[in-house]
């Protein structure tokens, strides 16, 4: 970060975990976070950090940030990870057209980066 980096990429929780307890607060967290252990783990992070990136392949994982959102009264930043026609990862259409919709009615939770 001296040399100018605005922050991290880390592609696991418990990485930005450690990250934060050096102080390090810009973090981008490059794998979805999905089961309830994480996102309870992921809901502390973010109440100590507001410069936490996530990335979303589901439209479901969308709705869970919501409610973290929610519950800590802030915005999350997220990037969606789209298919780029391999398969292997990220949301198909479907998904992204469901995230569209939704993002119509939360937007002030939902911080979506493109």
């Amino acid at each position: 970060m001296e040399f100018g980096a605005i922050g991290l990429s880390v592609a696991k929780l418990s990485e930005a975990e450690a990250m934060l307890s050096k102080g390090l607060t810009s973090i981008l967290i490059t794998s979805p976070i999905v089961s309830a252990v994480k996102l309870k783990r992921l809901e502390r992070v973010l109440s100590i950090t507001d410069q936490l990136l996530l990335v979303v392949d589901h439209p479901d994982n969308i709705f869970q940030l919501q409610s973290i959102g929610k519950r800590l009264n802030k915005s999350i930043s997220v990037l969606l990870d789209i298919d780029g026609g391999k398969s292997r990862t990220g949301l198909e259409f479907n998904g992204m057209q469901v995230i569209y919709n939704s993002y119509q009615i939360i937007p002030n939770v939902i911080k979506i980066l493109f």
